[in-house]
């Protein structure tokens, strides 16, 4: 029997283009994933190129800096402040004032002043006077800092002549304004390569050949001082001894391997690393 009722068909239907696009989202993210890691590494190439580039400008103008720094000539005693100091540190060594020797230094703590004293205790009686001190200087890589090459006549107690003596030390201007020598040992690398670079230069050799004549014709002229000099340069004989001492009694000496050696090991042993001989 027909029923008159009208029955209602549904039809799900879904335009192809609808369902394509879910099979197209997953390729489509996966697009969008490497275009942004693309973007990404793109953005850290340059940020390293950039960094590359920047670090090759600095080293560039840090090379030029420099290489202005060598080109001004060495002055003799152009700073009042300086001479003042080497003159401290020479009445330390003479006097054999450990205290005063840290404070050269800017050194305001007691570690291994005890020793030093000692140290220089042992030497009470070595060193005279200190004569004829200039000290030429070359600007240091920072503000208010130096190369300085002191040269100067060392007299010692026991000889008749005074001995020729050329030593190097770093200074530098604390916060307070005073000026201090700087350890050897806690000199950065780029100071160091700095202050072998400035030791190189045509004038300081030739000041150092210049001292190393004269010391030639002082040791050959006087038999105590030639003894005091064999003493000095003998490392079995100076152990302990600071740095500078070789260098104030045997300027000749440091254009030497073994005399470079022998002042390594000195400091090393010694509780303030003073300043070295400048080797040829």
């Amino acid at each position: 029997m027909f029923d008159g009722r009208k029955r209602s068909y549904r039809y799900d239907y879904e335009p192809e283009w609808k369902r394509n696009l879910k099979f197209a989202c997953i390729p489509l993210a996966v697009i969008i994933l490497i275009a942004a890691i693309v973007l990404v590494e793109r953005k850290a190439s340059a940020r390293r190129e950039a960094i590359v580039a920047e670090s090759v400008v600095a080293e560039s103008a840090q090379q030029e800096e420099t290489g202005e720094l060598l080109q001004q000539p060495l002055q003799e005693n152009a700073v009042p402040e300086i001479q003042e100091l080497v003159a401290r540190y020479q009445q330390a060594k003479v006097d054999s004032d450990a205290t005063l020797m840290y404070e050269v230094y800017g050194r305001t703590d007691t570690d291994g002043l005890e020793e030093l004293q000692s140290q220089l205790t042992g030497e009470s009686g070595t060193y005279e006077e200190y004569q004829n001190t200039v000290c030429h200087t070359k600007p240091g890589l920072e503000a208010d800092s130096y190369v300085v090459f002191v040269t100067a006549d060392v007299k010692f107690r026991k000889a008749d002549t005074a001995a020729p003596s050329f030593t190097w030390c770093y200074v530098k201007k604390n916060a307070d304004g005073t000026y201090v020598m700087v350890e050897q040992d806690k000199l950065d690398a780029q100071t160091s390569s700095y202050i072998e670079e400035v030791t190189q230069t045509d004038e300081v050799r030739l000041l150092a050949t210049e001292m190393n004549a004269k010391l030639e014709d002082a040791v050959s002229a006087d038999a105590k001082l030639a003894a005091i000099y064999q003493k000095l340069v003998n490392p079995d004989a100076v152990s302990g001894n600071s740095l500078s001492d070789l260098a104030e009694s045997a300027a000749a000496a440091v254009a030497t391997e073994s005399a470079e050696e022998t002042t390594a090991d000195i400091t090393e042993e010694s509780s303030v690393a003073e300043s070295s001989a400048v080797t040829q």
